[in-house]
């Protein structure tokens, strides 16, 4: 019997003999074969990467080639028949030997194969490269190549790329359920992701400090780019087809990013990546960061070519050009970050440079957030009311409590800001106890008083709505401040009732037996309909002030207030105007039928006691 190292040794037709012998073979050889992968059955998760691999480089052979003893075995091919050749035919052998990757541009030119079997007969290869696959210590196992029928040129860009699929292979071919967990684990140790090669969180900010301290580059740029639907991506199709994306939407970035100067790349958490940019000092810093912005939107606009098909991952991206001497790569990411946020949630908006109004929002956002939890623990937070009028007689019958914060650093902080920071810092239960206290210690003042002004109208949100024993604990409230549910009136909006509205139906139908009412707040912004207005037990709805803004302007928007209302009218649901500020507006709502109006054409938001004072004024709107 002919041994392995004359099988590798012999000649064919005096072609010259096959590559030689790995120096670890014996040792790489019971690596490949405890793996359990040769001869077996054809597998979809091999097959979709061989076939993306084919149709991202337009080649028309991928192979997932493991270099055996005496063979060369596919474990996955695309565009080719044949299951094996001998091994001292197959360029794989030769590829084994490299550090990452063997490319050869026109093999007949290559002394090595210019008499190859596979190059004068079939599959008549002249364009070859193959990424090395390795086994966990380091052995190369196989390649991941691409064959084609002319020759072609190979750029560094392609050679990365085929690379970093070549590690796609790697941890579904290497790596069991348990190993890939462990394997994880140590690659999280190390603080490099293996997928795209950029650093984790702290480890990435450690090397962006270090950059700085080594030489005197005063200018950097910092790129967030936030990947908003990739785990929608993952779910719908596979953990796999979320790695193609973040391998070629990191690609691209570090393609584009190193036309800038000398870049470091991180990976913030599963769909966030950062890079910093040490500007090349031949570059003019003004428009930079614009400019990078268009090029980055260029480069991410369109498809990403998967195993799964062409899919568009949804990317936000956000840009800052930063003093590295005054400002530290990790604010500066959490700015860009932080606008990341912000216009993931726009549709028109996809990219952003952060600029010093930004820089402000978003510090003092954060600000915000932090000190959220002892303003409302020691009450700096306060309550103001602003009455709801009748439209034809100017009469008050309702109220709404507003929430106000005066910060001591910022000022006035917008109520849309604090709700938001209740929602960053998870204290929106927190937040909506607080108002819905006060709220009934200031009923509860008032009718031991004896004034009456109908309900008084609080905003909760959906996430305290669906809170596990809400409806218990307003119920233990209301009988604590002796407040009759009847004066209670609860403002949510639509978004609240649309997510679970089975469940959402069943909570508020427990309150209104308490005699709480109901309210839809801003109806009109989101998935407005009025089919579920017959279902849900509220009695009002709020219309946006963005309609009422219309009405005197559009016959259009009032034709379609006109028909809110009356559609409510018709299933036993006032409508109320929001933001009414002109004689012209009010009019308007009178002849539209519209039952209440809020705004300041009748009284802005006032202190409890102040609107207690207010009650005894004579109505200041009136019909005609």
């Amino acid at each position: 019997m002919m041994g392995a190292a004359e099988t590798l040794e012999r000649t064919r037709s005096g072609y010259l003999p096959g590559a030689p012998l790995h120096p670890e073979e014996q040792e790489r050889v019971r690596s490949l074969r405890t793996l359990n992968l040769l001869d077996s059955d054809p597998s979809s998760r091999f097959d979709n990467l061989t076939t993306l691999v084919a149709d991202v480089f337009d080649a028309p052979i991928a192979l997932i080639s493991l270099v055996d003893m005496n063979r060369q075995w596919f474990l996955s091919r695309c565009g080719l028949s044949t299951t094996e050749t001998p091994r001292d035919v197959a360029f794989c052998a030769h590829a084994i030997h490299e550090p990452e990757i063997l490319v050869v541009e026109n093999a007949p030119t290559d002394e090595r194969f210019a008499d190859n079997p596979m190059v004068t007969g079939d599959p008549h290869i002249r364009f070859y490269a193959g990424a090395v696959i390795r086994d966990a210590n380091g052995l190369p196992l196989g390649t991941l190549c691409l064959i084609d029928q002319a020759p072609r040129q190979f750029c560094p860009r392609e050679r990365r790329r085929l690379v970093q699929f070549a590690r796609l292979a790697r941890e579904e071919m290497v790596l069991s359920s348990e190993t890939h967990k462990e394997r994880i684990g140590a690659q999280m140790a190390a603080r490099k992701d293996p997928i795209t090669h950029a650093f984790w969180g702290d480890t990435f900010f450690s090397r962006c400090e270090e950059k700085t301290d080594e030489g005197s580059v005063d200018a950097r740029v910092a790129v967030t780019v936030s990947l908003d639907n990739l785990d929608f991506l993952a779910n719908a199709h596979s953990r796999l087809t979320a790695d193609e994306i973040l391998v070629q939407i990191a690609n691209r970035l570090y393609d584009t990013c190193q036309t800038y100067g000398e870049f470091i790349p991180g990976r913030l958490d599963e769909k966030r990546l950062a890079i910093n940019i040490a500007v090349n000092k031949r570059r003019d810093l003004d428009g930079i960061a614009e400019t990078l912005r268009s090029d980055l939107d260029a480069i991410l606009a369109g498809g990403v070519s998967t195993s799964a098909g062409l899919l568009t991952p949804r990317c936000s991206v956000a840009v800052a050009l930063f003093d590295a001497n005054n400002e530290t790569p990790r604010e500066i990411v959490k700015l860009c970050r932080a606008a990341c946020e912000k216009i993931s949630k726009e549709a028109s908006v996809r990219s952003v440079v952060v600029g010093a109004a930004d820089r402000f929002e978003v510090s003092s956002r954060f600000q915000v957030a932090a000190d959220l939890a002892d303003a409302i623990k020691s009450d700096e937070l306060r309550i103001e009311v602003q009455p709801k009028v009748d439209t034809m007689h100017g009469h008050v019958v309702g109220a709404e409590c507003l929430l106000r914060w005066k910060h001591p650093q910022l000022g006035n902080v917008p109520p849309m800001h604090i709700v938001a920071a209740a929602e960053d810092s998870q204290r929106m239960l927190e937040l909506d106890s607080w108002v819905i206290r006060n709220a009934l210690a200031f009923l509860s003042s008032a009718t031991r008083a004896g004034h009456e002004f109908g309900r008084l109208s609080v905003n909760i949100s959906g996430f305290t709505l669906a809170s596990a024993n809400f409806a218990n604990w307003l119920k233990l409230q209301l009988h604590d401040y002796q407040v009759a549910g009847e004066l209670l009136d609860l403002e949510i909006v639509e978004s609240a009732v649309i997510d679970d509205f089975e469940q959402t139906i069943s909570i508020m139908r427990e309150i209104s037996d308490l005699g709480v009412s109901f309210s839809i707040d801003d109806f009109g912004t989101g998935h407005s309909s009025l089919a579920y207005v017959r279902e849900l037990p509220i009695q009002h709805l709020k219309v946006d002030k963005s309609f009422i803004r219309d009405v005197a302007k559009s016959s259009k928007a009032a034709a379609l207030y006109g028909g809110i209302t009356a559609l409510a009218r018709s299933l036993g649901v006032q409508c109320v105007a929001e933001g009414v500020e002109t004689p012209a507006q009010l009019k308007l709502m009178r002849e539209l039928g519209c039952e209440q109006i809020q705004g300041w054409l009748f009284a802005r938001s006032m202190p409890p006691s102040t609107f207690i004072r207010f009650l005894a004024v004579p109505a200041q709107v009136h019909p005609g």
